[in-house]
Parts: structure tokens; C-alpha cells; sequence
């Protein structure tokens, strides 16, 4: 308390919070801190209940430095597949690398968006939402089970992704292959309508899909995706986990952090500083526009049974092959009921590229 004390002090003196001269004073004491909280629970958790009280926003940005994780995903050195952990302030998590979509405002600013009419031309062939490429794949735009269209949600090309994404190949997704997803954008709760096309480089065809007169099929403009290679971490009820109670609350903290991670990571977006507090993790609106791989994050009581009668196979062999928002955006969404979208494969369909089993639920 006394060097959080010490830290409330050197903020309120008004010099620039990256000044060198409030960083001259700031470091030892942040340096004394982060070694006390590494060594020491009862500090870790101190400065987690600190920031549910959020009292300071400059010490509260000062303690989520020392409280915070490395989530990147990196190219491994050699052939041999690394260990996936995360080291939490010394406490190990098991990680499973995924990919992050969220916005790329630096290959076509937002005032150029709607003049793009290819976006895979000026992109890395990845977007939300806008309309889809043109495929031999496709004869006829998608539609659900009461015969109406379904919308355009995404187009993800992973060879470009592959391409560009260190650490690629740890995800498990497969390379050279282009997907399309279109969902129900109006489902609830539940079950829900979708269809993922996969489509090789010589199915696809130069011009754009058109959907069906008066379909009513969401029509915003699209948004450019920058791929982001980051770690996810299981849920806190996660089987694979052993978590000394002591550790539950901050293990929270960390789940909170993992999904605000790759905003951090990509450097194109940016957050506000009044965040929620890290002790909230059931209230996300800082969670990135959508990931492909990675651990499920929804309740397994709320897909385990219906995936499994759906797709045929364990839990254990299925693949998270997206998640995000109903509606994603490129900014934080302050609204703790916003629908999630996730869409589960099993891996053996995925490595041969069959996309014709797909489940998806919005939770």
C-alpha cells in the first residue's frame, strides 16, 4: 500500500505520464512493485483489488503493465512445436494460439471504404460484412432453413493470413484455402443458421456476389480485417485446469485480459483508458471483432451436447473455427449483452478442407 501510495503521489503532480522526469521517479518504485507482486499473492491480488476500485487511472494503467501477460503469438525457432504457456505473474496457464480479426485502418482509410469495390485487391484479402467474392463454388446465394438469405458475415483468405501471420502454422488452421461465412445476423440465443464455403484460389472469380433482390441481407459497408496472431487461455471451469483457489480471482483477471489482448497487439486500433475493471470478466466490450482457433470460450453447457450430436464426434476433436460478436465492430461496444456468434468443426473435416458439417450457436 505504501508504494501504491508512492505511485498515487508521483501522478498527481501533473508532469506527462511518459516524461522523463515522472519516469525517473515512477520506475524504482514500479520495479519494487512488480518484483513484490511476482513474489508475493497477497500483493498480486492487493493490486487487482486496486484496480476493481480503479481510484487513479494512471496508477491503474502503471499496474496492469506489472499484471499483465504476454498473449503473442511467435514464429517458433526451430521444427520442433514449442510449449504453449502463459507465465501470469509466475503462474503457468496452458495457451492454444488462435488468429484476431479486428480492424485494418492502414491499407484504405475509413473515407476510402466505400470507394473500394475489390477488396481483396487492396486488402489482405480479409473483411466484414460488404459483399462476398464471386465463386464457381457458389451458384446461388446461401439461405437458411426457411428458405431466406443469410448474411454476409465474413471473408478470410488464409493463404494471405499464412502469409503474414508469424506462428501461422501452430493454430491449426489450414493454409490455401479461402473461407466465406454467412450467418442469420437476427438469431437469438440458440442454434443458428449458417453456411462456411471454402473456396480454392481458381474457384474464385474476379467481380463481386450479388445477394437477392430485396433480401433484406445486412448491407453495411465492409470493413477491412488485419489478421493478429495471439494465445488464448481455457476458462477458468476448464477441465485441463488445476487452479489453487487462491488463484481463481486473479485467474479471472488474466481471462479478462486475454480477450482484450489482441487490441493491444494489433497496432491500428486503439482503446480508450477508462476501461472496466480487470476484475470484471463477464463484462467484455473491448473483446476483438472475431478469432479462428484458440480454446471455446462459451460455457460448455451451452454447445457441448448439441455439438456433439451435430458434428458426430467428441469435444475434444472439435475445432473453434470462429467466434465474435452478432455484429462486430471495429471499437469497443459497451453493451454486456451483445450476442456472440460460434462455429465449431471437427479437426478432421477441417484438415481435409470439407466444410460441408459445420455447427454454429450464438450464446
Amino acid at each position: 500500500m505504501k508504494l501504491l501510495d508512492e505511485l498515487e503521489r508521483l501522478a498527481g503532480l501533473g508532469l506527462p505520464e511518459w516524461s522523463v522526469e515522472l519516469t525517473d521517479q515512477t520506475d524504482p518504485v514500479i520495479a519494487e512493485l512488480s518484483a513484490a507482486i511476482d513474489n508475493d499473492r497477497a500483493v498480486r491480488d492487493e493490486a487487482i483489488a486496486y484496480l476493481s476500485r480503479c481510484e487513479d487511472p494512471v496508477v491503474s494503467d502503471w499496474l496492469r503493465l506489472q499484471l499483465g501477460a504476454d498473449f503473442s503469438l511467435e514464429e517458433p525457432d526451430d521444427d520442433e512445436t514449442p510449449e504453449l504457456v502463459v507465465d501470469a505473474c509466475g503462474l503457468m496457464i496452458p495457451a492454444s494460439p488462435a488468429i484476431y480479426l479486428a480492424e485494418d485502418s492502414i491499407s484504405a482509410a475509413v473515407k476510402e471504404i466505400r470507394g473500394i469495390r475489390l477488396p481483396w485487391e487492396r486488402t489482405l484479402g480479409c473483411w466484414f460484412f460488404g459483399k462476398p467474392q464471386a465463386s464457381t463454388e457458389l451458384t446461388e446465394w446461401p439461405t437458411g432453413a426457411d428458405g431466406s438469405a443469410l448474411d454476409f458475415l465474413c471473408q478470410i483468405d488464409l493463404r494471405k493470413v499464412d502469409y503474414n501471420t508469424p506462428g501461422f502454422d501452430l493454430t491449426g488452421l489450414p493454409r490455401k484455402v479461402c473461407l466465406q461465412i454467412y450467418v442469420d445476423l437476427d438469431a437469438g440465443p440458440g442454434l443458428i443458421d449458417h453456411r462456411v464455403v471454402g473456396l480454392s484460389r481458381a474457384e474464385r472469380k474476379k467481380h463481386l456476389m450479388e445477394p437477392p433482390p430485396g433480401s433484406g441481407v445486412n448491407d453495411a459497408w465492409p470493413i477491412l480485417i488485419n489478421p493478429v496472431g495471439a494465445l488464448t487461455i481455457p476458462r477458468s471451469d476448464s477441465p485441463e485446469l488445476s487452479l489453487d483457489p487462491a488463484d481463481e480471482r486473479f485467474y479471472e483477471a488474466m481471462c479478462w485480459a486475454a480477450d482484450e489482448a489482441a487490441y493491444d497487439l494489433n497496432l491500428f486500433t486503439k482503446h480508450p483508458r477508462n476501461r472496466p475493471a480487470v476484475t470484471e470478466p463477464d463484462y467484455l466490450p473491448y473483446v476483438p471483432m472475431a478469432r479462428m482457433g484458440g480454446y471455446i470460450p462459451a460455457h460448455p453447457a451451452e454447445w457441448q451436447k448439441p455439438a456433439q450430436e451435430a458434428l458426430g464426434c467428441d469435444a475434444s476433436e472439435m475445432f473453434l473455427l470462429y467466434d465474435g460478436p452478432v455484429d462486430p465492430e471495429p471499437r469497443p461496444v459497451g453493451d454486456p449483452e451483445r450476442l456472440r456468434i460460434t462455429i465449431l468443426i471437427e479437426r478432421s473435416r477441417l484438415d481435409a478442407r470439407d466444410f460441408t458439417r459445420t455447427f454454429g450457436f450464438a450464446y
